[in-house]
Protein backbone atom coordinates (compact mmCIF):
# COMPACT_ATOMS: atom_id res chain seq x y z
CA UNK A 1 0.00 0.00 0.00
CA UNK A 2 1.28 3.41 -1.00
CA UNK A 3 2.43 5.57 1.93
CA UNK A 4 -0.05 8.27 0.81
CA UNK A 5 -3.07 6.10 1.62
CA UNK A 6 -3.78 7.76 4.99
CA UNK A 7 -3.82 11.17 3.31
CA UNK A 8 -6.13 9.90 0.55
CA UNK A 9 -8.49 8.39 3.10
CA UNK A 10 -8.61 11.67 5.02
CA UNK A 11 -9.26 13.55 1.79
CA UNK A 12 -12.08 11.14 0.90
CA UNK A 13 -13.79 11.52 4.27
CA UNK A 14 -13.45 15.29 4.03
CA UNK A 15 -14.85 15.28 0.47
CA UNK A 16 -17.86 13.28 1.63
CA UNK A 17 -18.52 15.87 4.33
CA UNK A 18 -19.01 13.28 7.05
CA UNK A 19 -17.29 12.41 10.31
CA UNK A 20 -15.09 9.34 10.75
CA UNK A 21 -17.74 7.70 12.93
CA UNK A 22 -20.35 7.93 10.15
CA UNK A 23 -17.81 6.76 7.56
CA UNK A 24 -16.97 3.77 9.77
CA UNK A 25 -20.63 2.97 10.34
CA UNK A 26 -21.36 2.87 6.60
CA UNK A 27 -18.67 0.25 6.00
CA UNK A 28 -19.46 -1.56 9.27
CA UNK A 29 -16.15 -1.07 11.10
CA UNK A 30 -15.19 0.70 14.33
CA UNK A 31 -14.39 4.39 14.22
CA UNK A 32 -11.11 3.56 16.01
CA UNK A 33 -10.11 1.38 13.03
CA UNK A 34 -10.70 4.31 10.66
CA UNK A 35 -8.63 6.55 12.94
CA UNK A 36 -5.81 3.99 12.81
CA UNK A 37 -6.01 3.91 8.99
CA UNK A 38 -5.94 7.71 8.78
CA UNK A 39 -2.97 7.89 11.13
CA UNK A 40 -1.09 5.21 9.17
CA UNK A 41 -0.94 2.82 12.14
CA UNK A 42 -2.92 0.16 10.24
CA UNK A 43 -3.13 -0.98 6.66
CA UNK A 44 -6.59 -1.72 5.24
CA UNK A 45 -7.54 -5.17 4.06
CA UNK A 46 -8.66 -5.75 0.49
CA UNK A 47 -12.17 -6.23 1.84
CA UNK A 48 -12.12 -2.84 3.60
CA UNK A 49 -10.93 -1.20 0.39
CA UNK A 50 -13.69 -2.93 -1.57
CA UNK A 51 -16.29 -1.85 1.01
CA UNK A 52 -15.13 1.78 0.82
CA UNK A 53 -15.25 1.75 -2.98
CA UNK A 54 -18.68 0.14 -3.09
CA UNK A 55 -20.29 2.26 -0.38
CA UNK A 56 -18.93 5.63 -1.51
CA UNK A 57 -18.55 5.08 -5.28
CA UNK A 58 -14.77 5.54 -5.03
CA UNK A 59 -12.29 4.42 -7.66
CA UNK A 60 -10.26 1.46 -6.42
CA UNK A 61 -7.26 2.70 -8.41
CA UNK A 62 -7.43 6.15 -6.82
CA UNK A 63 -7.85 4.70 -3.33
CA UNK A 64 -4.89 2.35 -3.73
CA UNK A 65 -2.50 4.53 -5.75
CA UNK A 66 -3.83 8.07 -5.94
CA UNK A 67 -4.05 7.85 -9.73
CA UNK A 68 -7.13 9.00 -11.61
CA UNK A 69 -10.32 10.49 -10.24
CA UNK A 70 -11.48 9.96 -6.66
CA UNK A 71 -15.06 9.09 -7.58
CA UNK A 72 -16.41 6.85 -10.30
CA UNK A 73 -18.68 8.75 -12.68
CA UNK A 74 -22.00 6.97 -13.10
CA UNK A 75 -24.35 7.35 -16.01
CA UNK A 76 -28.00 8.13 -15.19
CA UNK A 77 -29.09 4.48 -15.33
CA UNK A 78 -26.32 3.38 -12.95
CA UNK A 79 -27.15 6.22 -10.59
CA UNK A 80 -30.85 5.28 -10.67
CA UNK A 81 -29.95 1.67 -9.81
CA UNK A 82 -27.95 2.87 -6.80
CA UNK A 83 -30.82 5.07 -5.63
CA UNK A 84 -33.26 2.18 -5.98
CA UNK A 85 -30.92 -0.14 -4.09
CA UNK A 86 -30.75 2.38 -1.23
CA UNK A 87 -34.54 2.75 -1.23
CA UNK A 88 -34.98 -1.01 -1.15
CA UNK A 89 -32.99 -1.26 2.08
CA UNK A 90 -34.93 1.51 3.88
CA UNK A 91 -38.45 0.15 4.44
CA UNK A 92 -39.56 3.30 6.30
CA UNK A 93 -38.82 5.68 3.41
CA UNK A 94 -41.88 7.54 2.05
CA UNK A 95 -40.18 7.90 -1.36
CA UNK A 96 -39.96 4.12 -1.54
CA UNK A 97 -43.65 3.85 -0.67
CA UNK A 98 -44.53 6.44 -3.33
CA UNK A 99 -42.59 4.58 -6.02
CA UNK A 100 -44.21 1.27 -5.10
CA UNK A 101 -47.68 2.86 -5.14
CA UNK A 102 -46.98 4.40 -8.56
CA UNK A 103 -45.71 1.09 -9.91
CA UNK A 104 -48.99 -0.60 -8.92
CA UNK A 105 -51.17 1.91 -10.81
CA UNK A 106 -52.75 1.01 -14.12
CA UNK A 107 -51.54 2.70 -17.33
CA UNK A 108 -54.28 5.34 -17.29
CA UNK A 109 -53.49 6.33 -13.71
CA UNK A 110 -49.75 6.46 -14.48
CA UNK A 111 -50.45 8.71 -17.49
CA UNK A 112 -52.43 11.10 -15.25
CA UNK A 113 -49.57 11.25 -12.72
CA UNK A 114 -47.02 11.85 -15.51
CA UNK A 115 -49.16 14.70 -16.88
CA UNK A 116 -49.45 16.24 -13.41
CA UNK A 117 -45.67 16.12 -12.97
CA UNK A 118 -45.14 17.64 -16.43
CA UNK A 119 -47.57 20.45 -15.55
CA UNK A 120 -45.69 21.14 -12.30
CA UNK A 121 -42.35 21.27 -14.13
CA UNK A 122 -43.79 23.61 -16.77
CA UNK A 123 -45.25 25.85 -14.06
CA UNK A 124 -41.88 26.00 -12.30
CA UNK A 125 -40.17 26.94 -15.58
CA UNK A 126 -42.74 29.69 -16.19
CA UNK A 127 -42.19 31.14 -12.71
CA UNK A 128 -38.42 30.99 -13.15
CA UNK A 129 -38.73 32.92 -16.40
CA UNK A 130 -40.73 35.78 -14.83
Amino acid sequence: MNIDFPERLSKLIESLGIKKVEFASKIKVDQSYISQLVSGKRTPSDRTLADICREFNVSDTWLRTGEGEMFIQLNEDQELLEVLADLQVDEENPVRDLLIAYWRLNDEQKAAIKQMIKNLIDLKKEKAGQ
